[in-house]
């Protein structure tokens, strides 16, 4: 979790106000919770993790609550992760070719699927 450049943090008593500049979205909370989303910062846990840390499940199920609208506020930065834009097969019965721009030898190809239809849908959709 890494707090958004966009995200502002306003001090006002007891009370901390949450907000994104972009869109004008706020969310007040306690500074115990606040202080809790820090020290989570600090130790970089994973939002399991800092789940994971409180006792009572009722105060599991607050935070997490709190954590939803956090992000619904965009009050944290979203990793980007590289994602494939686009996958193409070329469906043939086998390799045949010596081709100049392919590493796999023809002469050495394996008799046997490589990925079943299940693996194949699992790239798809999991990468």
């Amino acid at each position: 979790m890494k707090i958004s450049d966009s995200s502002r943090t306003l001090f006002h008593g007891d009370r901390v106000i949450l907000m994104n500049r972009k869109t004008g979205a706020w969310l007040k909370i306690s500074k115990e919770c606040f202080d809790i989303l820090e020290v989570a910062l600090e130790q970089h846990l994973t939002r399991d993790e800092l789940l994971n840390r409180f006792q009572e499940a009722q105060d599991r199920q607050y935070f997490n609550g709190l954590l939803a609208k956090l992000d619904e506020l965009g009050y944290w930065e979203i990793p980007h992760s590289p994602h494939l834009r686009e996958v193409s097969f070329s469906l043939t019965q086998r390799c045949n070719l010596q081709c100049t721009h392919c590493i796999v030898d023809a002469l050495n190809t394996s008799t046997s699927d490589c990925l079943s239809t299940a693996d194949i849908i699992n790239i798809c959709v999991y990468t």
